[in-house]
């Protein structure tokens, strides 16, 4: 017997579903999720070579209304971890996906997320410092629940993090970072 379509994995080890989810196909992601109870549970919880699942791939790039679709028809999702140790509120973080971080605040259910940290002991704060976005930094920085002392691996809060870029002159991007973290600091 052949392989099914839904049972194609592409290069990167990607199934349909997750290939639905980090382009935002929400119809497609529902479809998929509905086929039969097996590709549910199967291809929810199927990583591609990266180790990333289909809820990670629509929080990379953003897809509030996915992430939404697997958060409500498959809970636990929320608890998964990419190789690095990472939550979807880390991903979203670390991709700058301010709206899906501001979503994910809003999430009773996701509290615990906020103060988790990856394998490098980084909160999604200390992701979103690093790499210089900062609108989800101020999001973050603007949430009580959210620990500004709370240091990594390193021993590093978010606000080391963004003063040592390893940059003669740091970009706007860093700079407005540095800024957003400064402010938040020196107003605790």
């Amino acid at each position: 017997m052949g392989e099914r379509p839904i049972d194609s994995v592409d290069e990167n080890g990607r199934t349909p579903l997750s290939y639905a989810a980090s382009i935002g196909y929400l119809d497609g992601v529902c479809c998929l999720l509905d086929c039969n109870a097996f590709a549910f549970t199967e291809y929810t919880y199927n990583r591609d070579r990266d180790g990333f699942y289909p809820i990670h791939m629509a929080s990379r790039n953003g897809h509030i209304n996915v992430i939404q679709e697997f958060l409500r028809r498959c809970p636990d999702s929320r608890e998964l971890l990419n190789p690095k140790g990472q939550n979807i509120l880390h991903v979203a973080a670390e991709n700058g996906r301010a709206n899906a971080v501001s979503y994910m605040l809003k999430i009773p259910e996701l509290d615990n997320l906020i103060k988790e940290r990856d394998k490098d002991g980084n909160t999604a704060l200390h992701l979103a410092s690093r790499y210089g976005y900062p609108k989800v930094v101020s999001i973050l920085t603007w949430e009580k629940r959210v620990c500004l002392e709370l240091v990594n691996d390193k021993g590093r809060t978010a606000l080391d993090v963004v003063e040592n870029y390893h940059y003669d002159l740091p970009s706007f991007q860093q700079r407005l970072t540095w800024q957003a973290l400064r402010c938040a600091t020196s107003s605790t």
